[in-house]
């Protein structure tokens, strides 16, 4: 599909073969920083990570990562042409949250 060769945000989750977690947030629609990825491009990049098995997430402005409560991605409605612009994110109404298994 032309949505699968588009460059845009991306977010992808994959499993290595040791079931390792990872989780991928590719910024995009900055044309300072980042121009995004096409399906093929995350595929290859997951697994470079290792991953053996991957999905991608949906992307675009739904795209959103967050660490320890702190969002460490860019994310944009629309293209940003100036990184001092002020571009507004998009309300989320759903998370996967991930915690550290506990030990007993």
């Amino acid at each position: 599909s032309s949505i699968g060769m588009a460059l845009l945000p991306r977010l992808g989750w994959g499993i290595t073969k040791k079931f390792e977690l990872i989780a991928c947030a590719v910024d995009g629609r900055n044309l300072a920083d980042s121009v995004g990825m096409n399906l093929e491009g995350l595929a290859r990049f997951m697994i470079s990570l290792g991953c053996t098995q991957a999905l991608n997430f949906d992307g675009g402005s739904s795209k959103r990562m967050a660490v320890q409560g702190r969002i460490v991605d860019l994310s944009s409605t629309a293209i940003v042409m100036d990184p001092r612009e002020n571009t507004p994110m998009r309300p989320l109404s759903s998370v996967f949250l991930v915690k550290p298994k506990s030990r007993s």
